[in-house]
Parts: structure tokens; C-alpha cells; sequence
């Protein structure tokens, strides 16, 4: 399965394009282009978003990119 992103550059530049945060100012102008899903952000998503971004949460929370990597370098990670 392969994602497929359609990106229009927006007529507004972000504030604050650095930070781990996305702002308030910079989600009213982020929101037109993107559908965003985030954990303090979910009422403007779609259901298909929502229900990806549940699905990245429980992998992060089970672990699952770690599990992944082979024995002997999930060994040296721990």
C-alpha cells in the first residue's frame, strides 16, 4: 500500500516551523492544505486519517519499529 500526498504550497507562510508543537496560528493556516491528526488535534480529520493515526499510536505504544529490528542490534539497544 502506498501513500499518495497532494501538496499545494499554501498562500501563508507557518509561523513557527521549528517546533515540535504545532501552534494555533500556524494550524488555522496549515488546516486548508493538510488533513491533520494529531493526539490534541482530531476534529477536523477525516475518519481514514483518524483511524491511521490510532493505528501509528498503538504500534508506537506496543513497541512495534523496535520489535522489528533484528536480534542482535535490538540486543545493543537495550
Amino acid at each position: 500500500l502506498k501513500n499518495i500526498y497532494k501538496y499545494r504550497a499554501p498562500a501563508q507562510n507557518i509561523i513557527s516551523p521549528h517546533k515540535p508543537i504545532i501552534q494555533a496560528n500556524d494550524l488555522g493556516v496549515l488546516k486548508d492544505y493538510f488533513d491533520i491528526c494529531i493526539g490534541t488535534n482530531q476534529d477536523k480529520a477525516t475518519e481514514e486519517t483518524k483511524q491511521e493515526f490510532m493505528v501509528c499510536m498503538n504500534e508506537q505504544n506496543l513497541h512495534k519499529s523496535l520489535k522489528e529490528v533484528p536480534g542482535e542490534i535490538y540486543d545493543k539497544l537495550l
